[in-house]
């Protein structure tokens, strides 16, 4: 059975949410996005906590899309408590905000992100990478080993 790649969205905003996963819908790509408004919650679905605890509706992401300024759990916390996670480490992150403060973003990289893009300037750019990277998800060996699965 061929499944579709799946994208973590951690965005509190839900207009940059909609707009986001419109984006991907448009475009060619063949993966399923899912949203989680809070970086609470982005831990909860990476552990697979609660009701994400059921895989098959909620699959371990092959990318986390991140934004950063998030109420709660910031997006820097996140991506910190996702590179303290042996099991994560092949996880690719990307941090996709309106902000353009370079020593937020600056932090973000230093803090483990793999790459940045600014929300309304880089849309096009994060399909584009979403797009190349899809190419290796497809695979079945993969860098992440599931938490759930033992």
């Amino acid at each position: 059975m061929n499944h579709l790649p799946t994208v973590l969205l951690v965005e509190d905003n839900h207009t940059d949410a909609m707009l986001f996963c419109l984006a991907v819908k448009k475009s060619p790509l063949r993966i399923r996005t899912l949203v989680v408004h809070d970086g609470h919650d982005a831990v909860r679905y990476l552990k697979g906590d609660g009701i994400f605890g059921n895989r098959k509706n909620y699959p371990l992401p092959g990318m986390v899309v991140l934004d950063l300024h998030m109420p709660g759990l910031c997006g820097l916390g996140v991506l910190r408590w996702i590179r303290k996670q042996r099991w994560l480490a092949g996880l690719p992150v990307v941090i996709f905000t309106g902000t353009d403060q370079e020593r937020s973003l600056e932090e973000a990289l230093e803090s483990g992100a793999d790459t940045y893009l600014l929300k309304g300037y880089d849309t096009e750019g994060l399909l584009m990478l979403l797009q190349n990277a899809d190419l290796n998800w497809n695979d079945s060996d993969t860098e992440i080993e599931d938490p759930l699965v033992r």
